[in-house]
C-alpha cells in the first residue's frame, strides 16, 4: 500500500513538474516574440508590468489616441482603469486589455476565480480591469445629427448639453423610438480605423 502511494505521488509530482516546465517554455516563447513588452518578475511587479504593457499595446494599435492608464492597490487585490476620448470603441480596447485580467468574478458564488496563463505570467496582470470611453462635443454632434436624421420626425433637435445632462428622454420621435438608446448604440459602434489612424 505504501509503495503504491509513493508511486502515485511520484506520478502526480512528475505531472506537475512537466506542466510547470511547459508553462515556463511558453513564457519564454512569448517573451521572445514580444520584445517591446515589459516582463513581469523581480524588477517589475505584475500590476506595474501589466499597466506598462497595456500602454505600449494601446499606443501601437491606436497611435493618435491618448489613453490614461491608472493602477490602484487595495485590500485583497488591485485594479487598472483605462480611459480615453473618441477613438476606438470599447470592444477594440477590451480586446487588448482583457488579456491582462487575472481572472473573473463569479456573482453566483460570490468568488473571484483566478485564471492565470502563460501571457499573464510573462507580462503581468490585474485582478480588475475597467475601461471608460468619453466623447468630445464634435463627435457627439456628428453622431447625434446622423441618428436624428435617420430617425426623422423629431419635434426638436437635441443638443450636446441635452445628452450630457441626460435630458434625451424628453425628446419625442414620431415612430416612438428611444432617442437616448439609439444615440448610445450609434456611439458604441463608432469605431477606429487602425490603418488610417483616425475615427471613422
Amino acid at each position: 500500500m505504501t509503495a503504491q502511494l509513493l508511486a502515485s505521488d511520484v506520478l502526480r509530482n512528475a505531472s506537475y513538474s512537466a506542466k510547470q516546465t511547459m508553462r515556463a517554455n511558453a513564457v519564454g516563447v512569448l517573451v521572445a516574440a514580444n520584445p517591446k513588452l515589459v516582463q513581469a518578475g523581480p524588477k517589475e511587479s505584475s500590476l506595474t508590468a501589466a499597466a506598462k504593457n497595456i500602454r505600449i499595446e494601446l499606443k501601437a494599435a491606436f497611435p493618435s489616441i491618448k489613453f490614461s492608464v491608472k493602477t490602484s492597490r487595495f485590500s485583497m487585490g488591485d485594479s487598472i482603469g483605462v480611459s480615453w476620448t473618441d477613438g476606438p470603441n470599447s470592444e477594440q480596447v477590451n480586446s487588448i486589455v482583457n488579456r491582462y485580467k487575472a481572472g473573473s468574478f463569479d456573482g453566483m458564488t460570490d468568488c473571484y476565480n483566478y485564471e492565470s496563463c502563460a501571457w499573464t505570467d510573462a507580462f503581468g496582470n490585474s485582478k480588475y480591469i475597467s475601461t471608460y470611453r468619453d466623447y468630445s462635443d464634435k463627435m457627439l454632434l456628428s453622431v447625434m445629427g446622423r441618428v436624428c436624421r435617420w430617425l426623422g420626425g423629431m419635434d426638436k433637435t437635441p443638443t450636446v448639453e441635452d445628452y450630457r445632462q441626460g435630458r434625451l428622454w424628453n425628446f419625442k420621435q414620431s415612430g416612438g423610438c428611444d432617442v437616448q438608446w439609439e444615440i448610445n448604440v450609434a456611439l458604441s459602434r463608432h469605431t477606429y480605423s487602425i490603418t488610417r489612424g483616425q475615427s471613422c
